[in-house]
């Protein structure tokens, strides 16, 4: 990977993304003179990404090549805003108690003279009366929410559809019609064509054939639709793009939770061993697994009392302590765990005995 990739990809993620500033935003290929992030060839032939702040410079990494630099700063990216990233950036109603009104009583505050008051009722309301009227707003920010919003009635959708700005709300909301949605994810703008490919509403056969899109965000996107089919799912198990198996692990499919234990990109795995929905039989491979990640296993509410038995024998305290602090652990390894040498982990295991 060249650094004109690797901004490329930096554009495709931030433009599919609502509008929001980050630091990632803020990567030049250039050495910063001002504050700021750059990539580039220093004087010996290496590669540096560094932060720049008050014209002093401070090289944070410094590679050997250029694509080691630009593999560096990708996992970066991936980490700030891959998966939880394609959402609407919130308003906030200050102060809170007219946040409170406005929730429990919407209809009174469709007329309000601050915009961000009236997002809040279009987001909130449920009445097709007042999403229909909010849906003529001045303001774009308010037309967004009601653009998001699942309960606005179809015929109102349908026409925000023709406002090509309007498409990337709509995209993601889950009661566009499936003939939008399908047409959405044909879109050559990411913003609207990574929101819609994770758009329940997209049919299956469509979700089957974006599986194997050239466009990493497109795959991510699929990965993280729950109306994806588990065979599809699964055959982005392998995909090269950590991203996508991110995604992947922050699903539900016990079946592709299992197949990811043993990702070489320690965040998936470490989602799994978090996760709620990965088998039994995997919780227990990962709680042995030497470099901690049975803490999460410990803290997974879904792992059994034979799971937490072998988070509590584990060679770090740090894990064996996660299990001595839940309360689903077996009484018999909780005594054991009181006898402990690490203190801390004793300590635990004796004040979860008395709470039982």
């Amino acid at each position: 990977m060249d650094v004109a990739e690797l901004l490329s990809r930096r554009a495709w993620i931030f433009a599919a993304q609502a509008p929001q500033k980050s630091w990632v935003e803020s990567i030049s290929p250039v050495r910063s003179t001002g504050d700021g992030y750059s990539i580039f060839a220093n004087a010996d032939g290496g590669w540096v990404f560094g932060y720049a702040e008050r014209n002093q410079f401070s090289e944070r990494q410094v590679f050997a090549t250029e694509d080691e630099a630009c593999q560096f700063v990708w996992a970066k990216i991936r980490e700030y805003s891959i998966v939880e990233g394609l959402k609407l950036y919130p308003l906030a109603v200050r102060p809170p108690e007219l946040a409170r009104e406005v929730a429990a009583e919407p209809e009174r505050f469709v007329d309000h003279d601050n915009y961000v008051v009236r997002a809040a009722v279009a987001r909130l309301t449920a009445d097709p009366a007042l999403l229909s009227q909010l849906a003529r707003d001045a303001k774009s920010e308010v037309v967004w929410r009601v653009a998001a919003n699942p309960l606005t009635p179809t015929k109102v959708l349908k026409r925000l559809a023709f406002d090509r700005n309007l498409r990337g709300p709509l995209a993601l909301n889950p009661a566009l019609p499936a003939a939008l949605a399908d047409k959405f994810t044909r879109s050559s703008y990411p913003g609207v064509s990574w929101r819609a490919a994770r758009n329940p509403a997209v049919p299956v056969a469509t979700l089957e054939r974006l599986a194997t899109d050239a466009n990493f965000g497109i795959r991510w996107s699929v990965a993280a639709n729950p109306s994806t089919p588990v065979a599809t799912l699964l055959s982005l198990v392998a995909d090269e793009e950590a991203g996508v198996r991110l995604a992947l692990a922050l699903g539900s499919a016990p079946e592709v939770l299992a197949a990811l234990a043993t990702d070489p990109f320690r965040d998936v795995a470490r989602e799994v061993a978090r996760n709620p929905h990965t088998p039994q039989a995997t919780l227990a491979l990962l709680a042995a697994e030497s470099e901690g990640l049975g803490y999460w296993v410990g803290s997974n509410p879904a792992s059994d009392g034979a799971t937490l038995g072998i988070v509590a024998r584990h060679p770090l305290d740090w894990v064996r302590k996660v299990a001595a602090e839940n309360p689903l652990t077996p009484v018999g390894v909780l005594q054991a765990l009181a006898a402990d040498a690490e203190s801390s982990v004793s300590h635990a295991a004796m004040s979860t005995l008395e709470g039982r």
